[in-house]
């Protein structure tokens, strides 16, 4: 015969607890406890090397209404962020719905075009730095062959440098659009356009009225992940440009990292890191109400 030991309900929450303990403390030191003591430094005019002391709201008031250069790169980042969240939706979704038909190579065509992603942005930063130069670079050495005299400085002419920029994000993240909503498109029932086939539907009465609204969640969480994304870029930008010519590439984060580490006002990067934090999550959150009420 078997014998059934009996837990105590007492034990038996005390070891739930101790299961979910490692994770817990794990949170509270790596996520909660520096977004407290960061949030404290906001308040203070901690600089290294120099006494702190608190003086309440004055970096929230210096960055809302003095700072300049932090709207100046508010701007940037959005003028980054917009035309390559069109162009990265716009090819990710036509190369998806390309790639979900029965085409020859199609898994041939489908690894190659995701090898960008696969890149770590740095990496991607540093390789498109060699490919831009004036002299050697390929993408020069690309025009001149076809007749054009290219000598063009794309890193370090103003009007060029946030197309440049755009041009590597949508090389390196267009893939991963292509995937999550090639996903999506192979989850569609293979019946549901056979009968509107039948019914004479065309093949853009199927993608516009069939594919498109059944893809929805898909399209709105890619959305969202790649516009958090692009908001907090930062190394690929980095390493491209460091901000320049005269910061006309300096995004959000890379005027936190130049004030956190450069002018060494680390109260005040705090303070510029939560108010981006801030508009970052109630982007985030009206984003989702809006997006998520007109697929309802």
């Amino acid at each position: 015969m078997e014998s059934s030991i009996k837990v105590p309900k007492k034990t038996k929450k005390v070891q739930n607890y101790l299961y979910v303990a490692p994770t817990v403390i794990f949170i509270i030191l790596i996520v909660i406890f520096p977004l407290v003591y960061s949030l404290g430094v906001s308040f203070t005019n901690t600089r290294l090397g120099r006494p702190s002391a608190f003086i309440g709201l004055a970096n929230y008031g210096e960055a809302l209404f003095d700072d300049h250069r932090f709207w100046s790169s508010v701007l940037i980042t959005f003028k980054i962020g917009a035309p390559a969240l069109v162009l990265e939706f716009a090819i990710g979704l036509l190369l998806a719905t390309l790639l979900n038909r029965n085409i020859r190579g199609r898994i041939v065509f489908l690894s190659f075009l995701s090898l960008p992603v696969m890149i770590a942005p740095a990496v991607a930063g540093l390789t498109w730095r060699m490919l831009y130069a004036p002299k050697y670079g390929a993408v020069n050495g690309i025009l001149r062959s076809l007749g054009f005299e290219a000598n063009i400085a794309w890193l370090a002419k103003p009007k060029l440098v946030i197309p440049a920029v755009i041009a590597v994000d949508v090389w390196q993240t267009t893939p991963f659009v292509m995937l999550v909503l090639l996903a999506g498109l192979q989850a569609i029932p293979l019946q549901i356009e056979e009968a509107a086939r039948v019914d004479g539907a065309t093949s853009w009465q199927i993608f516009k009225s069939i594919n498109l609204p059944l893809i929805t969640k898909a399209l709105v969480a890619v959305f969202l992940l790649r516009l958090i994304d692009i908001i907090k870029l930062f190394d690929m930008v980095w390493l491209l440009t460091q901000g320049g010519p005269g910061g006309t590439a300096e995004t959000v984060t890379l005027y936190i990292y130049i004030n956190g580490f450069k002018y060494l006002r680390i109260g005040y990067a705090s303070t510029l890191s939560y108010l981006f934090l801030i508009g970052v999550v109630s982007l985030t959150i009206f984003l989702l109400r809006s997006l998520y009420r007109e697929a309802a």
